[in-house]
């Protein structure tokens, strides 16, 4: 019986055209078609990983290429060099298991060649992504043509699929292996190096903690009169230390904003933008600290906009943004950042997942995902390298990212408020929490008793909007509400305890005002002058305070800065704004902060007019000085 199964066939019959199934002389039917099946399985997942591989290895070049060439910050973790690859190999993978499957099915159809095509055209298909002028259509059939012609050069007479996969998916994974183990060990031997090659400090040198609490305004805090108790702590440090009742941040969005804190510049007189990272026109007070003997920790929870591929890591020895953890990986590709993937996996039903596939949106976030850390996280990784610099004095920035949308709070933080619009109430948990982190990091110090030598400031880079001039979030406008944000300085020895300053103040003369409390002013010089001059008497109080913010990227024509760049001042009590189609504003914010009544609209507005004059003076003065 088992000779009846037993035939001859010629060897080039069992070696197919793509070279999958290979075999010589005499073969027992049912055996070979078993090995044939298994052979084809693993060239499936062999030629899915290793075009996922490449796909991943290509994007990072295409992303490298528009960064050095035409100058568009990227955004990512340092880890890019091997997550993406990784993450698209697993991707890849995971069709190729579909593949696998449907070749059990139809062997003759699904073939290496088949599934090569495929991978091929999938992966070139992703790689177009990030490239919304390509209608996706047009890109699906670039990719299609392109694997046509790949997939005829791989498959060429005498090239053998088989052994070519075999061969390079080791070295590829080998590769991705080597960027991780190079990556993940660089950045520790990297610290250790710069850190012991720091010079000398000052003995009695004080710490310097800057504290920014991401899109946090005044209007919510209860240090500022909000109704809700969302800042217990800050208002214990108000009694210790100087709170300034009115500061104006510089922008209202998060990389100017911290340019200018880190510079003393204002925005346009730096190379910020929507994706143009700090340049190195300027020095830091990151790179101030670290030449005086500072050891320099920057810790943040906005990897987007205060990671280090914005320029604002320049002087710290230690700088963590992006985890490394299995979300982050998972977020490193454009395929995962696509709309299409966001709608699939926030889907909760299958109508969700029906919509999601039935609008397809293949476009491509501009700001990618990324695994969020919470307050308590930046506490955790600042203590660790605290734990690490030998009792040196230390710069060390910690960036909060809780009360940027989408809020985030603990239920017991959520539980306390039950008043305004659902969006209010998680805004208002979100501050309570930063404020119960700060209380726990602030208390772990003052056990060791490292606050009497230590200056506290702790601020937040821009405000929000919660339907004001029917806008939420921030970065749309120069409402003052995107402006106004907290300000408390705690300096044991250095300034007095329990002052509230009710003058306005910039966020641009915040780096000076560290510098000069911590001793260096005379010794390193930024832009700006001194905050204490409003306890101390010296020098003349802040004329106008500036802030800005550039042209809109694709925004609704409804969003004020779809009409081009804005301006704005603050002084005597009056908050000016000229839009970039030249339409003016001017508010009472001390009576109007929520910015109701412009009142150049309003009947007696004549009233308003030698003010409206001193402001257009005034902008164009600043505008035309700028420091050198």
């Amino acid at each position: 019986m088992l000779q009846s199964w037993e035939v001859r066939v010629p060897e080039e019959s069992l070696v197919m055209a793509d070279g999958v199934v290979e075999n010589q002389g005499t073969t027992n039917r049912s055996a070979g078609h078993v090995e044939g099946r298994g052979h084809l399985a693993v060239t499936h997942l062999l030629i899915a990983t290793c075009c996922g591989i490449l796909t991943g290895a290509l994007e990072l070049a295409i992303m490298w290429v528009r960064e050095v060439a035409f100058g568009r910050m990227s955004f990512g973790s340092r880890h890019l060099l091997w997550m993406t690859p990784l993450t698209y190999a697993m991707v890849f993978a995971f069709f190729g298991l579909l593949v696998v499957a449907a070749s059990i099915l139809a062997p003759r159809r699904v073939t290496a060649r088949v599934s090569l095509l495929g991978f091929i055209t999938f992966g070139v298909f992703c790689l177009f992504l990030p490239f919304p002028q390509i209608h996706r259509l047009a890109a699906l059939l670039l990719a299609l043509g392109v694997a046509v012609q790949a997939t005829r050069a791989l498959t060429a007479p005498g090239r053998r699929l088989v052994v070519l996969v075999r061969r390079a998916t080791p070295w590829l994974a080998a590769a991705v292996l080597l960027a991780a183990v190079a990556t993940l060990g660089s950045a520790a031997v990297r610290e250790r190096r710069l850190f012991s090659g720091l010079p000398t400090a000052e003995r009695a040198a004080p710490n310097v903690l800057l504290i920014i609490w991401d899109t946090v305004r005044a209007a919510s805090m209860s240090l500022y009169g909000h109704h809700h108790a969302t800042t217990p702590t800050l208002e214990w440090l108000a009694r210790e230390g100087v709170v300034f009742e009115w500061a104006i941040a510089t922008s209202p969005w998060t990389l100017p904003s911290h340019g200018t804190m880190f510079t003393g510049h204002f925005p346009h007189e730096l190379s910020t933008d929507w994706f143009t990272r700090l340049d190195d026109a300027f020095p830091t007070l990151g790179e101030v600290f670290r030449d005086r003997g500072y050891a320099t920790g920057g810790f943040t929870a906005n990897g987007r906009y205060t990671g280090h591929r914005t320029g604002l890591d320049r002087g710290f020895r230690a700088y963590r943004d992006y985890r490394v953890s299995r979300a982050q990986i998972l977020w490193s590709t454009q395929l995962l950042n696509s709309r299409v993937v966001h709608d699939l996996t926030l889907s909760r039903s299958l109508g969700e997942i029906v919509a999601a596939l039935r609008a397809f949106q293949w476009t491509v976030f501009d700001t990618p995902g990324y695994d969020t850390k919470h307050a308590g996280d930046v506490n955790d990784e600042f203590l660790d390298w605290h734990a690490t610099i030998d009792r040196r004095p230390y710069f060390a920035f910690l960036n909060y990212m809780d009360a940027h949308s989408p809020y985030w709070s603990r239920p017991s933080d959520l539980a306390r408020f039950t008043e305004g619009t659902d969006l209010e109430i998680h805004y208002d948990a979100s501050i309570a929490y930063l404020d119960d982190q700060v209380g726990e990091l602030l208390g772990k110090l003052l056990a060791t008793g490292q606050l009497d030598n230590t200056l506290v400031v702790i601020a937040s880079d821009h405000g929000e909007l919660f339907g004001e001039h029917g806008l939420y979030g921030h970065s749309q406008s120069l409402h003052f509400r995107e402006l106004h944000v907290p300000l408390v300085l705690l300096a044991p020895g250095r300034s007095p305890a329990g002052i509230r300053v009710s003058e306005p103040v910039s966020l641009r003369d915040l780096p000076s005002t560290i510098l000069e409390l911590a001793g260096l002013a005379e010794t390193a010089w930024i832009p700006g002058t001194s905050l204490s001059r409003y306890w101390n008497g010296s020098g003349a109080k802040a004329g106008p305070l500036l802030s800005e913010v550039r042209r809109g990227y694709n925004t609704p024509d409804s969003v004020p800065i779809s009409r081009g760049s804005m301006k704005s001042l603050v002084a005597q009590g009056m908050h000016y704004i000229l839009n970039g189609d030249g339409e003016e504003e001017l508010y009472d914010y001390r009576v109007d902060d929520a910015e109701v009544i412009n009142l150049l609209r309003t009947e007696d507005s004549t009233r308003v007019r030698p003010l409206l004059v001193m402001f257009r003076q005034e902008l164009k003065d600043q505008l035309d000085n700028q420091v050198p």
